[in-house]
């Protein structure tokens, strides 16, 4: 009996496993059931969407130029084209082709505002001829023909004998409502003959060398450019209530006009070909044809109107107008030059050696310590002899001795006042720095030989700064060059040019 007992505890145990088995295995069939469901379910909406495809968009062609109508059904065939014939493979992701697509419709979206524009602009040109004020209008070199009318048959014959594209042509043959009419007596303010250019070329202008014949060569004040060309910036730009302050700058900031890779354009189309940087990529310019929103960015009167945008762009138009303005007033010879003579060269030379000296003993004193010597702080190394010291002579008062003097001076000292008046006969036999800079001579007593340090302004005379060594003339000369802001709040000399 208890091999049968223990016989069926086994099974029993066994039994258990089975069914946790069993469980785990119709579990998993149910999951994979529903996973092939799902995946089938999935494959069918993806055969669904791939029948239907990519769809591509529609673009309304009504009111616009036949001509150009023609020409923009054509760039909307090609793209309807190329979507029929890759809406599949841009559905299921193929990143290039959609990327080609939406380059696609950039273009289109942008050559419809400027067909619509362009045929606009025709219509109202042809209107104004219509009512009657047809002389208002710019005429083209024949004298007849009105010049929009000109530059549009230009357009058509350059575009259908394949010479030029629609876009070249236009760039080649502008058509608007502005340049069309007829030129006013308008001046700019920048043309003002007693501002700007006009003004620094005649009163700013600085030389900056000497022709081969002995004549100044000049230019204009770079520093003076920048001073105009911040002020035609500046009226180019709308105050606080959008307003311009001079409405000549207010026309010209509208209308000006500005030559792009040969082409005339306007300033603001030129704006954004060159400058303006789109917020969401970053890219800076390559707009060809900017859209009306674009435009109206720039329109103070617009309810979308962008002051940021407007400031970049008066930047950009004021510089634009300051270069042209400089660029036919380069160097050119001014008066005879006045030679310098050799005295005055050996002057500016010697001037140039002494701002040297300056600046290297400057560093060597901010590198070096002073030693006591006959009871002085001074720098030893500086020390310079004089020549002929005999002849250097040079009553001291006692007073101008410096620093705690050895006992032999103490007392010639002691009697000098006693005897004659406080005033030691010297002989100075040399020079050197103490620890403050200042020029200190070292002078001996004539009679017992005994030494010390004064300032060099009690003795100095011509007599003896010419006994002086060239070095030791330079050394009396020391002055502490302009100290200049290194960067981190620290001083430096100013650099001398060559050294």
């Amino acid at each position: 009996m208890s091999d049968g007992l223990f016989f069926t505890g086994t099974i029993i145990e066994s039994n258990r496993n089975i069914i946790a088995e069993e469980a785990t295995r119709q579990q998993l069939a149910i999951q994979k059931e529903e996973l092939e469901i799902r995946r089938q379910e999935s494959a069918q909406r993806r055969k669904d969407a791939r029948s239907k495809g990519v769809k591509a968009e529609t673009y309304e062609l009504a009111g616009m130029d036949p001509f150009l109508e023609g020409i923009f059904k054509s760039q909307v065939g090609d793209y309807q084209n190329f979507v029929n014939e890759n809406g599949i493979a841009i559905y299921d992701g193929d990143v290039d082709l959609k990327n080609q697509k939406n380059a696609f419709e950039r273009d289109l979206s942008s050559n419809q505002n400027l067909y619509t524009s362009l045929t606009n602009d025709l219509a109202t040109l042809n209107e104004v001829v219509v009512q009657g004020r047809g002389n208002t209008l710019a005429l083209a070199e024949d004298g007849e023909t009105y010049l929009y009318q000109y530059n549009y048959n230009k357009i058509k014959e350059e575009v259908n004998s394949g010479n030029m594209t629609l876009n070249q042509a236009l760039k080649a043959y502008p058509i608007d409502s502005t340049s069309m009419v007829k030129q006013s007596d308008f001046i700019p303010f920048y043309n003002n003959r007693d501002l700007y250019f006009e003004n620094d070329d005649k009163n700013f202008r600085v030389v900056v060398g000497v022709d081969e014949d002995g004549y100044n060569i000049t230019k204009i004040d770079p520093n003076r450019k920048k001073v105009t060309t911040s002020e035609i910036i500046n009226k180019l730009k709308v105050n606080s209530n959008n307003k311009h302050n001079d409405s000549n700058a207010g026309v010209v900031y509208k209308n000006e006009q500005l030559i792009i890779d040969g082409v005339r354009v306007s300033a603001m189309e030129a704006f954004f070909k060159e400058a303006y940087e789109d917020p969401d990529t970053g890219v800076i310019g390559g707009i060809m044809f900017p859209d009306a929103d674009l435009m109206e960015q720039l329109d103070p009167g617009s309810d979308k109107f962008n002051k940021e945008l407007s400031d970049k762009y008066a930047e950009y138009l004021g510089k634009k107008i300051a270069d042209r303005g400089y660029e036919d007033r380069d160097e050119r010879r001014g008066n005879k030059a006045v030679t310098e003579t050799q005295a005055e060269i050996k002057k500016r030379e010697m001037q140039a050696e002494q701002d040297k000296y300056n600046v290297d003993t400057y560093n060597y004193m901010q590198n070096n310590k002073t030693k006591v010597e006959l009871g002085y702080q001074v720098y030893t190394d500086k020390s310079i002899a004089t020549e002929n010291p005999q002849n250097n002579k040079a009553d001291v008062r006692v007073d101008s001795l410096l620093g705690d003097v050895t006992e032999k001076m103490k007392e010639i000292a002691d009697i000098a006042r006693l005897q004659s008046n406080g005033m030691i006969s010297m002989v100075v036999v040399g020079v050197t720095l103490d620890g403050s800079g200042q020029v200190v001579a070292r002078v001996k007593h004539t009679d017992s030989g005994a030494e010390a340090y004064v300032p060099w302004n009690k003795v100095a005379s011509k007599q003896i700064y010419d006994a002086l060594r060239p070095e030791g003339k330079k050394l009396v000369d020391y002055r502490q060059p302009t100290l200049t802001t290194d960067g981190e709040g620290g001083k430096k000399p100013t650099p001398i040019s060559g050294s």
